[in-house]
């Protein structure tokens, strides 16, 4: 096994045993004919896939991430497609850009904010999912419409 090889193993095992330490549901993939994803999970029923890139000589540019959203193609649709490089400034502007500007969600990430990034992206999600002004849990006494028939007699409607 070629020291780049053991490197990006590495890092995948170190993203892997991360997620499971926080009792995410995740599975490791990677390796030859891994598709684009080497880790791939669940976050509270949203879906996520994770590239790692433990490059040293060279920065994580726009073909990475383009490559990448062939990968999340293949994905269940919603799918969060996370790439983590040895540390944010590994990317470029252009993969910056790239993501940024994807019609997926894509984080670029490092090892120490990954959970921090992929939580945040969920709670987002989870947020624009269900608009709590527009439904809120419980009815509004304020907005409620009452008949004259759910009072008695002795007590006015409003």
């Amino acid at each position: 096994m070629s020291s780049t090889v053991a490197k990006g193993k590495e890092l995948e095992q170190r993203i892997f045993d991360i997620l499971r330490s926080i009792e995410i549901e995740c599975k490791w993939t990677g390796g030859s004919g891994d598709g684009g994803v080497d880790i791939s999970g669940v976050v509270v029923g949203i879906p996520f896939v994770i590239q790692c890139k433990n490059w040293t000589k060279h920065k994580i540019g726009p073909s990475v991430i383009r490559e990448f959203e062939g990968a999340l193609t293949r994905q269940t649709r919603g799918t969060i497609g996370v790439v983590v490089g040895r540390s944010k400034n590994r990317f470029t502007p252009g993969a910056i850009v790239t993501a940024k500007t994807s019609i997926y969600d894509i984080i670029l990430t490092d090892k120490k904010d990954l959970c921090i990034d992929l939580i945040q992206l969920v709670a987002d999600r989870l947020n624009r999912s269900y608009d709590f002004n527009a439904n809120p849990p419980f009815p509004s006494p304020m907005n409620a419409q009452y008949s004259e028939n759910c009072f008695p007699s002795s007590v006015p409607a409003p």
